[in-house]
């Protein structure tokens, strides 16, 4: 049977947090991959998809049906199609490269012409649970936005951000290193062609930060996979890096990630750039 177009859904979303975890003792995953560490990596899948139900953030199985007619994800934003995490063991004294410690991917309704991609709420949940069940220490957040589901405008959302960040102490301030990648074997794919330069989208962004950070475009990395003491895994096949900017922010924080990445997802659409982008924001 043929699937309603009102209910086709793009799957592809993801939302990938980046640190160390050393677990608490008493969730018995303090011995890594062999030693419980498989059992805690399921537990905190489920921590954070408990959280996300919790919140009424997304459906965590089946569909509605609406009028007898279709079905539809419940609520709209949202509907998680794929969650998984990485070994997060690390050494006595904390070295090695940062790992990918929980991911999520969604599927995102088509017939919603929301202005905001759930960013927030899929990291707010994942970090919950990473939190919730040990020292969790965020060294980057990584995002697969498809702009080109996305429609509309949320000013009003931008502004509230934007006051709620610039009550932050303004000093000290840390360095994020924030990356732009898209599909493509090119030097310069196409898909980033069709939209501003780097310095344009760079512009844009900062007015939508404000004065809470300063933005300085740099040179995109040779790999989407490169720099920071972070092992990544991409989320685009083949990603090409377009486009880099170190942002000097007043506090370094999962909502503080997301914000940098919201915002710089907001300055793309902006921009002329429609196109699903892979997005990173690393602690310098």
């Amino acid at each position: 049977m043929a699937q309603d177009a009102d209910d086709a859904v793009d799957c592809g979303m993801t939302v990938g947090l980046y640190g160390r975890l050393r677990p608490y003792p008493w969730t018995g995953g303090e011995g890594g991959a062999d030693d419980g560490g498989e059992e805690l990596r399921e537990r905190l899948v489920n921590l954070a998809l408990s959280r996300a139900e919790a919140y009424d953030w997304y459906a965590p199985a089946g569909l509605r049906m609406r009028g007898g007619r279709s079905a539809h994800p419940v609520p709209d934003r949202w509907f998680l199609c794929d969650q998984g995490g990485a070994d997060w063991t690390v050494g006595e004294d904390e070295t090695g490269p940062a790992r990918e410690l929980l991911w999520m991917r969604a599927d995102l309704p088509r017939r919603i012409a929301s202005a905001r991609l759930p960013l927030l709420p899929m990291t707010r949940t994942a970090s919950d649970a990473l939190h919730r069940a040990g020292d969790f220490r965020l060294a980057a957040l990584r995002a697969h936005l498809p702009l080109h589901v996305t429609a509309g405008e949320a000013d009003g959302d931008w502004e509230d951000m934007r006051d709620w960040f610039s009550l932050a102490a303004p000093a000290p301030t840390v360095t994020v290193r924030c990356a732009v990648a898209v599909s493509g074997e090119e030097t310069t794919p196409p898909a980033w062609r069709s939209g501003g330069t780097a310095a344009e989208v760079g512009a844009v962004w900062q007015t939508l930060l404000g004065e809470a950070v300063t933005v300085a475009p740099g040179a995109p990395p040779a790999t989407s996979a490169a720099g920071g003491g972070v092992r990544y895994r991409p989320y685009l096949e083949p990603a090409r890096p377009v486009a880099a900017y170190r942002c000097r922010v007043r506090e370094w924080t999962a909502d503080a990630a997301v914000w940098l990445l919201e915002t710089a997802g907001e300055a793309l659409r902006r921009t002329g750039h429609r196109v699903p982008v892979e997005l990173t924001a690393a602690l310098a």
